[in-house]
């Protein structure tokens, strides 16, 4: 299948011509996986990057108790593992499954030191500074005290980013409870209570956010 068409609206690919594109990806290949199949685990060397051409990933870790964080769910041209593959110490924290039938882009390290497209390697650049900024609004959200405080944290942040009150996190209840490391219970009963004091309207994945409180 030619996901050219579709690579072209990735953020990898911005501003990069079709005929410097079909260059860039007659070097790349495509790799598929089975819903629930271990990509790679806690401690593996990652030595290659992936754009997600269709199906979704979750990356978690787990406490010393044994018990799951979920760090993030990933979908549809969304990259992954490039913070791994391009550190000096290339082993990953995390484990990293596919929870559907997945296929992706599978991009060498080594393809951003050769390559002679600087457009490819400041995109790069920038995707690395956006995940960056994710990263640091998950420690702002688990650095809360609450429930309420960080369940707030996480509707701001989407809130922000979709430029909207209308908003569809990509978590169900059980991976926020893991997002938020807190109990799906109470959770449950937290998220519950905001929407009864008029925070926002839910509807399983979807908020509507009461502008009295996110503008």
């Amino acid at each position: 299948m030619n996901y050219s068409l579709q690579l072209q609206q990735n953020a990898l690919f911005k501003d990069i011509n079709e005929a410097d594109l079909k260059d860039i990806l007659s070097s790349l290949y495509t790799k598929t996986f089975a819903k629930d199949e271990l990509i790679y685990e806690q401690g593996n060397c990652i030595d290659e990057l992936f754009v997600i051409l269709n199906g979704q990933i979750e990356i978690s870790n787990y406490d010393f108790n044994g018990n799951k964080k979920m760090v993030a769910i990933l979908s549809e041209n969304d990259i992954f593992a490039e913070s791994v593959a391009l550190a000096n110490v290339r082993t990953t924290p995390f484990d990293i499954t596919a929870i559907t039938p997945l296929n992706v882009l599978v991009i060498p390290y080594t393809y951003f030191f050769e390559t002679s497209s600087n457009q490819l390697q400041q995109n790069l650049i920038r995707i690395l500074a956006d995940k960056n900024t994710f990263l640091t609004h998950k420690i702002e959200c688990i650095s809360k005290t609450t429930i309420k405080e960080r369940v707030f944290e996480v509707l701001r942040y989407y809130y922000h980013k979709c430029d909207s009150l209308e908003i569809e996190l990509p978590y169900n209840k059980t991976q926020l409870s893991e997002y938020l490391c807190v109990d799906r219970s109470s959770l449950t009963r937290e998220i519950k209570t905001m929407e009864t004091a008029g925070y926002f309207k839910n509807d399983r994945n979807h908020y509507r956010l009461n502008p009295e409180y996110f503008r």
